[in-house]
């Protein structure tokens, strides 16, 4: 577009009065084109605002992970520091994050057309705030990590580290008197200074906690609470728990041949029904299986490890995530793709044990 009018970022920057960095970090996709912007330069271009908006949301749509990667929410949880609350999660690459969304009303940014991180970024930008720093500050707050949530839906976050970065960077241009005093940005740092006070805090008592095992303790009491709830006091009479659906479409998916009853199945699909199945129920649960049902001289169980879950939790538990695992095999025709998405839809909860399933294959029919 600059190219048609012939003109240049500089000169279009002079004449809309649009920040040079603002201009230059659109330019080199470092930042979005946000609905105030997308105003102007309808104005200056001549065209309808809604061709710059809808501009940047065919750029987000088509949006992927440097890496072709797509994260996804492993775990969350509400966070809160002091009176203020965030809603935090960890995405699948171990990165801690607080979506974006409840950074934004921390700050009083409510939802609506401007509530974007595009409006962090505008509050620190200045000719005299023009370090690499704070360039960067500024593309990370204007692009936060995009992920697939619990509902699996899109959602955006940044991560921990980030909070306090910004928090720093709205200080230091508060006391470089680059905020007037009652203005958004004053507001903003007084919010930012209250917010790594109680940074501060918690972290003080987390150190407390980890110096005194208080930490550990608490995590063995929760740990022996849903113990005490998912597991019998002695083993139930066997019934049938596992449908034959799971290890026929384990069969068609490994493509495997097998002419036997479903029952003579061999030992390898014991090992991957701990890998599938028990290794990504809660937390310690197959831990405390192998614990109180071990294998015995002649390498078997006493009984099946479903046999010592309660009615209550542990069986109710165990049925949901057979069916989900049960019901996604139906929409793949490869083990490889079958067991990807099982990585990302139920990350392993119990053993650190890994359990490489290619190399069963070779042994499948010895």
């Amino acid at each position: 577009m600059l190219k048609i009018r012939n003109v240049t970022a500089y000169e279009m920057c002079k004449e809309t009065g649009l920040a040079q960095s603002r201009v230059s970090e659109i330019l080199n996709g470092k930042r979005r084109i946000t609905s105030e912007t997308a105003a102007v330069l309808a104005q200056f271009f001549k065209t309808p605002v809604a061709f710059w908006v809808e501009l940047q949301a065919d750029y987000d749509l088509e949006w992927k992970d440097p890496n072709g990667i797509e994260r996804r929410e492993i775990t969350s949880a509400p966070l809160t520091l002091g009176k203020y609350k965030f809603h935090a999660a960890v995405l699948d690459n171990e990165v801690a994050v607080v979506t974006t969304a409840s950074f934004l009303d921390f700050f009083g940014i409510t939802k609506g057309a401007y509530a974007t991180g595009e409006r962090l970024a505008n509050i620190i930008e200045s000719d005299n705030l023009n370090s690499k720093w704070f360039r960067d500050l500024r593309h990370a707050v204007s692009n936060p990590v995009k992920y697939i949530n619990s509902n699996n839906c899109l959602s955006n976050g940044y991560e921990g580290t980030l909070i306090v970065d910004y928090c720093k960077g709205l200080l230091e241009a508060r006391r470089t008197k680059e905020f007037s005093p009652n203005s958004q940005g004053a507001r903003y740092a007084q919010q930012a200074e209250l917010l790594v006070e109680s940074l501060a805090k918690v972290g003080i008592t987390a150190l407390i906690y980890e110096a005194t095992g208080y930490e550990t303790k608490k995590r063995r009491d929760a740990l022996q609470r849903l113990f005490d709830a998912y597991f019998r006091d002695a083993y139930a009479r066997w019934t049938k728990r596992f449908p034959d659906d799971f290890y026929t479409g384990i069969m068609r998916l490994k493509h495997w041949s097998w002419d036997s009853p479903v029952w003579k199945r061999p030992p390898v699909f014991g090992k991957i029904t701990k890998d599938i199945v028990y290794q990504r129920l809660e937390p310690g649960v197959l831990d405390k299986l192998e614990d109180i049902n071990p294998v015995l001289d002649g390498g078997r169980r006493a009984v099946k490890h479903h046999q010592w879950l309660s009615d209550e939790v542990g069986q109710p538990d165990l049925d949901r995530h057979l069916f989900a695992v049960t019901k996604m095999m139906d929409g793949f025709q490869e083990w490889e793709s079958y067991y990807h998405l099982i990585n990302l839809t139920f990350p392993k909860k119990g053993s650190a044990e890994q359990l490489l399933l290619g190399d069963y294959d070779s042994r499948f029919m010895k």
